[in-house]
C-alpha cells in the first residue's frame, strides 16, 4: 500500500491514525511523531530530527525507562497512570500540541542528565552512588536524581547540598534494602 500525503504534517497525522489500528508502538516512537507533527516553525523539523537521533543514540535501550522517568519527573505520571493513561498520553495531555519545541529541548537536556545517571564519570561520589543503585536495580530513584541534577545545573542547589542529598539517599536505600 502506498499512501502519498501533500504535506509532511499530513504524513504525521496519517502515521498516528494508521498506528492506532496496527501494532502498538513504544511511547517514545509515538512521542517522536507527536513532536514532529506539532513542531513550529515547520522548517525546524530537520534540526528536531537530529536532536531526536541524539537522544536515541545517548539512551539506546534505555529510552523506554527514560521516558517513564521523565514523565514522573515532569508530569507526575503516577496520577495519570492510575487513570489508565500511558506515558505518551500523559505527555500529550499535558502539552496539548503546544510548545513542543520546549518539550523537545527539555527532553534533550533531561536525556543528557539521565545519561549521566546511567554512566557517571569514573570517580567521585556520583560514580559510587549511581553504580550502587544500578547494581541493585534501584531505578525508582532516577526521576528524583534527574530533578536534583537539573536544580544543581540551574544553581538552585549548591554542590555541597547536592552531595549531602545524594549521601542521604544512599544511606536511606542501604537501610531500606537491609531492613
Amino acid at each position: 500500500v502506498n499512501i502519498i500525503s501533500s504535506t509532511e504534517e499530513d504524513s504525521y497525522t496519517i502515521f498516528e491514525i494508521l498506528n492506532a489500528r496496527g501494532l502498538d508502538l513504544e511511547d517514545y516512537e509515538l512521542l517522536k511523531n507527536y513532536i514532529m507533527r506539532y513542531l513550529q516553525p515547520i522548517e525546524t523539523r530537520d534540526d528536531a530530527k537530529k536532536i531526536w537521533e541524539e537522544i536515541e543514540s545517548n539512551l539506546g535501550k534505555n529510552q523506554k525507562a527514560f521516558l517513564r522517568h521523565y514523565a514522573l519527573h515532569k508530569y507526575n505520571y503516577n496520577s495519570y497512570k492510575k487513570q489508565g493513561l500511558s506515558v505518551y498520553k500523559t505527555i500529550e495531555k499535558a502539552t496539548k500540541g503546544r510548545n513542543v519545541n520546549l518539550l523537545l529541548n527539555d527532553l534533550r537536556l533531561k536525556a543528557q542528565l539521565y545519561y549521566q545517571i546511567l554512566f557517571p564519570e569514573e570517580n567521585g561520589l556520583e560514580y559510587e552512588i549511581f553504580n550502587f543503585f544500578k547494581k541493585y536495580k534501584f531505578e525508582q530513584i532516577r526521576p528524583l536524581i534527574m530533578s536534583l541534577k537539573h536544580q544543581k545545573m540551574l544553581e538552585n542547589l549548591s554542590d555541597e547540598l547536592y552531595e549531602e542529598i545524594l549521601k542521604f539517599l544512599y544511606t536511606f536505600i542501604v537501610a531500606y534494602k537491609i531492613i
